[in-house]
């Protein structure tokens, strides 16, 4: 069996309104009839009600995938970070 749940959507399912850089939202999982539907929703758009329709519920931040790109690549990389940061001292422990 394979399960497959999409990345955030770019606006909110109630609203239609474009999310922003590191808003807030509301994520619920629900069965559709082919397969598992992720929904998005702004924090004016969210209630209980549809927490109850839900099979899963979890709060998320929203992540712009244009603000991303302008990032340098070490952002995304602990790893290559950490090197940057001892190539740049002055002694080598």
């Amino acid at each position: 069996m394979e399960i497959k749940i999409n990345k955030s959507a770019r606006q909110c399912h109630g609203c239609q309104k474009t999310f922003v850089h590191e808003q807030r939202l509301t994520s619920a999982l629900q069965r559709g009839p082919e397969g598992w539907l992720r929904e998005d929703y702004c924090p004016e758009c969210w209630n209980d009600e549809r927490g109850d329709k839900s099979l899963c519920v979890w709060s998320a931040q929203y992540q712009d995938p244009a603000v991303l790109e302008q990032q340098p690549a070490e952002a995304f990389s602990p790893l290559r970070q950490a090197f940057y940061e001892a190539a740049e001292k002055q002694g080598r422990e």
